[in-house]
C-alpha cells in the first residue's frame, strides 16, 4: 500500500497539487509507514506548498530513516552537514551510520 501512496502522492507533485499530496501522504506517515514519511521529508526540506521548514523535514526523515528509507537517511545527512534544523556535526553522525548500516549493511556517510 505504501508505494501506491506515494506514487500518488508524487504524481500529484509534479502536477503542483502540493496540498494534496500532503493530504494523501500524511495519514500513512502517521501511522508509520516509511514512504511516506521520506516524501513528507522532501516536501518540508523544499518548500512544495508550504514554507521550507527543516524541523519538519527532519521530524519526517528521522522517523523515515528509523523505518529503513535510505532516502530519509540521505536527507538527514544533508540537514546535519548544513546545520538545518539540527545541531552542526556532533555525534549524530554515528547514529545515522548506525542506522545505514542496520537497515542496509552499508554504511552510507562518511564525515571526518
Amino acid at each position: 500500500m505504501e508505494t501506491n501512496i506515494v506514487d500518488k502522492a508524487m504524481t500529484l507533485i509534479r502536477q503542483h497539487k502540493f496540498t494534496e499530496a500532503r493530504g494523501v501522504l500524511l495519514p500513512a506517515a502517521e501511522k508509520g509507514e516509511a514512504g511516506p514519511q521520506a516524501l513528507l521529508g522532501q516536501i518540508y526540506n523544499a518548500g512544495w506548498g508550504v514554507p521550507v521548514d527543516y524541523s519538519q523535514a527532519f521530524k519526517w526523515w528521522s522517523r523515515a530513516a528509523e523505518g529503513g528509507s535510505t532516502d530519509a537517511q540521505w536527507g538527514l545527512g544533508l540537514l546535519y552537514d548544513d546545520g538545518k534544523g539540527v545541531a552542526h556535526g556532533g555525534g549524530c553522525w554515528q547514529q545515522i551510520e548506525a542506522v545505514a548500516q542496520g537497515t542496509s549493511g552499508l554504511g552510507v556517510f562518511v564525515y571526518q
